[in-house]
């Protein structure tokens, strides 16, 4: 998986220090781990370039034509939903396939108006959904996050090319009595085409994090080598579900 640009990423110093302890190992109890669930995510637009971009040629910059971004950063409600659960209906209220207002509504709210054409005349036929979370998405009840991203991808595909991407800091619960249900729901994210990745991948927002000196360096590399055998289990049971899926033994 390519690495995030770092301009798309809006965690602060004080977001690293209190969500992103990529130090601690799993099974361990006590108050370092985060109780709650940060989400940064940038969903990318891209418009039928033989309708738009001929209608506006001249009048805007191709590079921002290609592209059109709407960025933020959500969390978890405590005891209530989780941070995907609540981006998921944000964006399934602009891009539901049956009422394309209202992602016209979006677009000319957060870019380049007015220069865009009238909302009737909007197309996009791409959406790019990057995440960077502090924890895995879940896959239990009531939440399953996982479940519902890969629901989302199915129903979004039936309109439009969508990508999904995630990264993030921690596998969630991975070490307690449902982690065979954690596991199994990212091994079915990767089968549905989403593309997951640890936070090592991003160097550096890690070396931000180590600049900051809120992890122990030691036990970060310790944590590293556990995290990287958990995704390969992750890949491993994803590989075994999509062959028995197939009839295969």
């Amino acid at each position: 998986m390519a690495a995030f640009n770092p301009d798309e990423e809006i965690f602060s110093e004080e977001d690293l220090k209190n969500y992103f302890r990529v130090d601690l190992m799993y099974g361990t109890e006590g108050n370092q781990w985060p109780t709650r669930t940060i989400l940064h995510f940038c969903v990318k637009l891209y418009p039928d370039c033989t309708e738009i971009l001929e209608r506006l040629k001249g009048k805007i910059p191709n590079s921002k034509l290609q592209t059109l971004s709407l960025k933020g950063k959500l969390m978890n409600i405590p005891g209530g939903k989780h941070a995907e659960e609540i981006l998921l209906e944000h964006l399934e209220s602009v891009f539901d396939p049956d009422d394309i207002s209202k992602l016209s509504d979006m677009i000319n709210a957060v870019s380049l108006t007015p220069s865009l054409p009238s909302k009737q005349d909007v197309a996009i036929d791409r959406i790019d959904l990057n995440l960077i979370m502090n924890y895995s998405p879940c896959n239990t009840i009531p939440n399953k996050c996982a479940e519902k991203i890969k629901a989302f991808k199915e129903k979004m595909e039936k309109k439009y090319i969508i990508s999904i991407n995630i990264i993030f800091g921690s596998f969630y619960k991975v070490y307690d009595d449902d982690s065979n249900g954690h596991i199994k729901g990212l091994s079915n994210l990767l089968n549905a085409g989403i593309e997951l990745g640890l936070v090592w991948d991003l160097e550096h927002l890690i070396r931000t994090i180590e600049e900051l000196e809120i992890v122990n360096e030691e036990t970060r590399r310790d944590r590293q080598n556990v995290d990287i055998v958990y995704m390969q289990n992750v890949q491993y049971l994803a590989r075994a579900l999509d062959r028995a899926a197939q009839g295969e033994p």
